[in-house]
């Protein structure tokens, strides 16, 4: 008998190939009833449609995680010591971090920390850090939970572009294809 877990992935990877299938059929469907550019331009659309999708979900959740920090406030943080990050070659802008610790009002301690070149870096004594409540609570830089509204601006406009895309794409297209939209 199978784990609970791996039949769950099994389902999943089952309804994203069923899913792709039907996909498949649709615009072939399309092609048949119109023409094949109009089945390539309605999966160009589609495929347009699901990156904007996936920039709207991320920004959006940044936004929403920032900007639920924004109850916290402005505290001092006193410097804690400089570890190394130990990260592939390329993927780390800078390969150390410089640690400050807050202990707030109910004994908690806080940890916030600030990207430097070398190991001997000049740390000042103490940073200002805004504290971020919700899910995860810990001291952030304070333009992070300053500009975080701005990622709504993104969010917003693209999710209206994923909802406009894909309705061009999927009923959209067979639709073209049966009144015969002329293409070209």
């Amino acid at each position: 008998m199978a784990p609970i877990g791996k039949r769950s992935r099994d389902r999943r990877r089952a309804a994203q190939w069923a899913g792709c299938a039907a996909l498949a059929l649709y615009f072939l469907v399309v092609a048949v009833v119109g023409e094949w550019r109009l089945a390539v331009a309605g999966s160009a659309a589609l495929l347009l449609g699901v990156l904007c999708g996936v920039v709207a979900y991320v920004s959006g959740v940044t936004a929403w995680e920032l900007l639920r920090a924004f109850g916290g406030g402005l505290v001092k943080a006193e410097y804690s010591k400089t570890v190394r990050i130990h990260r592939p070659v390329g993927k780390a802008p800078s390969p150390w971090q410089q640690r400050y610790v807050h202990v707030n009002a109910e004994g908690r301690m806080l940890t916030g920390t600030r990207g430097c070149s070398y190991e001997n870096s000049n740390a000042r004594p103490q940073r200002r850090f805004w504290v971020a409540n919700g899910r995860h609570p810990g001291l952030r830089p304070f333009w992070q939970t300053l500009f975080s509204p701005a990622l709504l601006i993104v969010a917003v406009p693209a999710g209206v572009a994923t909802a406009a895309l894909v309705l061009v794409a999927v009923p959209g297209a067979l639709i073209a294809a049966i009144i015969g939209v002329p293409q070209g």
